[in-house]
């Protein structure tokens, strides 16, 4: 949680606040998803609007940027999913839970596997294109 009263904070950009706050959303929702598999496991229906609440807290939270990522190449695209936002179920909810992920994984928030693959048995083709 980020520490308003913190000192370090008011130094800080907002956008690496923003971000830190998107992070925990998600937290939050991968939180509740653990709990709906974990009653769903044990044969009960679960807390589903729970993961469904959160999960729309982090849609309202990056609005924005889902509005210029999403498009109608998707499973939801962004209109669908601001009108259905009320009405989800927990199928719909799944499903707009990995374009949510995509999308943080395309603008690099989530994204971990960012070391290049180097190809030790061919150097020259890193030459090649680096233009040398």
């Amino acid at each position: 949680m980020v520490n308003y009263n913190n000192e370090t904070t008011v130094a800080t950009p907002s956008v690496d606040i923003n971000k830190i706050q998107i992070l925990e959303r998600r937290a939050y929702v991968i939180e509740a998803l653990e709990k709906c598999n974990e009653y769903a496991s044990l044969g009960s229906k679960g807390k589903n609007y729970i993961f469904i609440s959160r999960l729309v807290s982090l849609f309202w939270e990056l609005q924005g940027v889902l509005e210029r990522r999403l498009d109608k190449d998707r499973f939801l695209d962004y209109k669908n999913l601001a009108l259905n936002v009320k009405h989800l179920n927990f199928e719909k909810a799944i499903n707009m839970w990995m374009d949510i992920n995509k999308v943080l994984d395309e603008i690099k928030l989530t994204l971990i596997d960012t070391k290049k693959e180097y190809d030790t048995t061919n150097p020259e083709s890193e030459n090649k294109e680096l233009g040398l």
